[in-house]
């Protein structure tokens, strides 16, 4: 839930050093938890280790995300744009070519997590470089200070994603993965909703932020009427 929160910085109060920083320490700390998660949940080891390689897939796009927010805050939202079709139309066909030629679910999982991997290392890793912008620097003070200013965010965040699949969670727990299939593909309107809705509010958060910082105010609410 940093995104909000970084492409509306504005001001500079955290330079992308300090959001980088960050944004390490809760990759490791998903990476940790999720692991933890598999270890006491009970699933079969093959169903944990392809889960496991999921989480490590969301992960590594949770990790691009800090440099895809990043373009959106020195402007350059078309190349988030870019980096997100991209990377994930590599990794899904990559997934699907896989799945197809080998007919094993373990071993396409593996190949779409590398397919992620080399996709942020193209369209991210390498393309932030071109951006005269930004600032590496960090500081552990700022870095803590993150954490506590996005705290509560987190919290809302969570809670959002919790709700929205506690249903998924329940079909799991109580019945088979045929269900759990079925209710997926029932879902499915209300997760592309969800999506649409992202796609057309966040682009704006910027050119909002610019607005509320200039002091346009009418401007401003003319921006909130015709979003």
């Amino acid at each position: 839930g940093i995104r909000p929160f970084q492409v509306t910085d504005g001001n500079g109060q955290f330079r992308f050093g300090d959001y980088l920083h960050h944004r390490y320490v809760t990759c490791a700390l998903a990476l940790l938890l999720g692991a933890g998660y598999l270890a006491c949940i009970g699933y079969s080891w093959q169903k944990a280790q392809i889960i496991f390689l999921l989480i490590v897939y969301k992960v590594i796009d949770g990790f691009a995300d800090v440099y895809e927010s990043e373009f959106q805050r020195q402007g350059c939202l078309y190349l988030t744009g870019k980096s997100n079709f991209f990377r994930t139309v590599f990794s899904v066909a990559v997934f699907t070519v896989t799945l197809g030629a080998f007919k094993h679910l373990l071993f396409a999982c593996l190949m779409a997590v590398a397919a992620q991997a080399m996709g942020v290392f193209l369209f991210n890793l390498d393309v932030i470089h071109a951006l005269d912008g930004v600032d590496w620097t960090f500081t552990k003070g700022k870095v803590t200070k993150l954490f506590k200013n996005t705290g509560f965010l987190f919290i809302s965040v969570f809670l959002d994603f919790y709700i929205f699949s506690s249903a998924k969670y329940a079909i799991d727990a109580r019945m088979n993965n045929a269900a759990s299939g079925y209710f997926n593909l029932i879902f499915m309107p209300t997760s592309v909703i969800y999506m649409v809705a992202n796609f057309v509010i966040r682009p704006y958060l910027t050119t909002l932020t610019n607005l509320w910082t200039e002091e346009k105010i009418a401007e401003f609410k003319k921006t909130l009427v015709r979003i």
